[in-house]
């Protein structure tokens, strides 16, 4: 069973949604270091911008038009909706729970998602886990789990965007609301641009773009509104590197991220492309580690071996 599984089953959907949390887990790097000049609500609109450029750049080249005109009103309506959701409100939440929780505590809460997402895609599009499938499903999210129990004293660094002082992190309502929220949001977005790619014929470069408009034309007029998009600016252009981590991790996550994840769920299930995609706090440990040479403790070694055990469980199939 196993063997007709990794042979007669598989899926290039699922590599994909690992490599979208190897993107992510880049992005994520990068975007705490550029973050610390620019601020967290300039990097969460200027990015988008970036990734509007890079996204049409993109299809241009491969469609030779910039927007996917061909697309049709359903598909232009649950993208849209999925882009605004995920990219601007979703997005939105995460950060403030980071300003009242810190970033480990955030980070627990928000493994939530793909459960968020596993009952999402059950009732919109009947999707059904065998129990091979779901106990590959709690591995991961246990093996990540225990490599955010690991690095929690970590994430109370300044460098690793600990946006409160230690003594005042607390697990405070208002903020696990807020990262359950985020958590929602993303699962949201996730099911939302399967919608809107089922039955379209549409490609995950194009479901990107239409996301990407929608995003960026809602974050523009509320940052607009807010008078901060002068400032922002001004700070991309006073910090050059960052703007170039900026720029990198703009390529890596809205961009490449984005579209792995989007085939992956074109593809797959839901559920089991949101939990791969999750992986990302165990590509980061190596990440630290080899650019910034962190130790990685024993709590986190045996989560990363629990998490590629229950990826390997996933991908092994039916």
């Amino acid at each position: 069973m196993l063997l007709h599984g990794l042979y007669g089953n598989f899926s290039i959907g699922y590599p994909a949604a690992v490599a979208a949390a190897g993107c992510f887990a880049f992005n994520s790097y990068l975007f705490s270091h550029a973050g610390k000049y620019i601020g967290s609500d300039g990097v969460t609109h200027i990015r988008l911008w970036i990734a509007f450029g890079l996204n049409t750049l993109i299809h241009l080249c491969l469609f030779g038009h910039i927007l996917p005109y061909d697309a049709s009103t359903k598909a232009w309506f649950y993208l849209s909706i999925s882009g605004i959701v995920g990219y601007v409100i979703g997005d939105s939440m995460g950060f403030e729970a980071l300003l009242r929780l810190g970033a480990h505590p955030t980070s627990v809460v928000q493994t939530t998602s793909p459960i968020f997402a596993l009952l999402m895609a059950y009732f919109f599009f009947n999707e059904r886990l065998n129990y091979f499938q779901f106990s590959g499903i709690l591995l991961v999210i246990l093996g990540i789990l225990l490599v955010l129990h690991d690095r929690r004293k970590k994430f109370q660094h300044p460098k690793h965007l600990c946006l409160l002082p230690a003594s005042q992190q607390r697990w405070s309502r208002s903020g696990i609301l807020l990262a359950i929220g985020s958590s929602f949001c993303q699962a949201a977005g996730i099911v939302l641009s399967k919608m809107g790619m089922q039955g379209s014929g549409i490609s995950a470069s194009s479901a990107n773009v239409i996301r990407i408009v929608a995003a960026t034309t809602g974050a523009f007029l509320i940052h607009l509104y807010l008078k901060r998009v002068s400032i922002q600016l001004k700070k991309v252009f006073t910090h050059r590197r960052a703007a170039r981590q900026l720029l990198l991790g703009s390529l890596l996550g809205p961009v490449s991220g984005v579209i792995f994840l989007l085939y992956a769920i074109s593809t797959i299930s839901v559920g089991i492309a949101s939990t791969l995609s999750q992986t990302t706090p165990v590509m980061l440990l190596f990440i630290t580690h080899y650019l910034e040479k962190e130790h990685v403790g024993k709590t986190a070694i045996i989560g990363t071996f629990v998490a590629f055990s229950g990826a390997t469980v996933l991908f092994l199939g039916k």
